[in-house]
């Protein structure tokens, strides 16, 4: 059996820095009540924490080793527009392939509503989130090509 190739990717949206984006995910993450399924699966099943633990602190280190990876030689970014993806990955035979990509993973289980102060969507593709936030922008030759990739994805 062979290796299959993984990639993992965080999509940031805007002209803000990394620096002020994790800033603002950690004040989310301070300010929330941290209750609800999102966070029960997230703390239960994805970190193995107990009520007991400090989970608050848990979940920022997860934010800051994220922010950390997101300069090692095995991520990478594309900027289309004020849109930055970064991309990470490699051959995996049933394991993880790379550290980084734990960290994005780790960073992926975090609640929508907290990534999204600090500007990241990762609940879209790449292409699909492109097309929706710069459709406006897109000459009508560019959008159909765009759509015509999002077909051939699905292929």
């Amino acid at each position: 059996m062979g290796a299959d190739m993984c990639i993992d990717y965080s999509c940031f949206i805007g002209e803000m820095s990394n620096d002020e984006r994790k800033k603002r995910i950690i004040e989310a993450i301070q300010k929330d009540d941290m209750r609800g399924n999102e966070w029960g699966y997230l703390i239960n099943d994805i970190m193995g924490l107990k009520e007991t633990d400090n989970i608050k602190e848990e979940v920022i280190r997860v934010v800051e080793e994220f922010f950390e990876c997101l300069n090692w030689r095995d991520v990478t970014f594309i900027t289309l527009f004020d849109m930055t993806i970064h991309l990470t990955g490699g051959l995996s035979w049933g394991d993880s392939p790379s550290e980084a990509t734990d960290k994005f993973y780790h960073f992926y289980v975090i609640p929508p509503h907290i990534k999204q102060a600090g500007m990241i969507d990762l609940n879209d593709n790449p292409l699909d989130l492109f097309i929706r936030t710069y459709k406006d922008k897109l000459s009508e030759e560019m959008m159909v090509k765009l759509n015509s990739l999002r077909v051939s994805e699905a292929l």
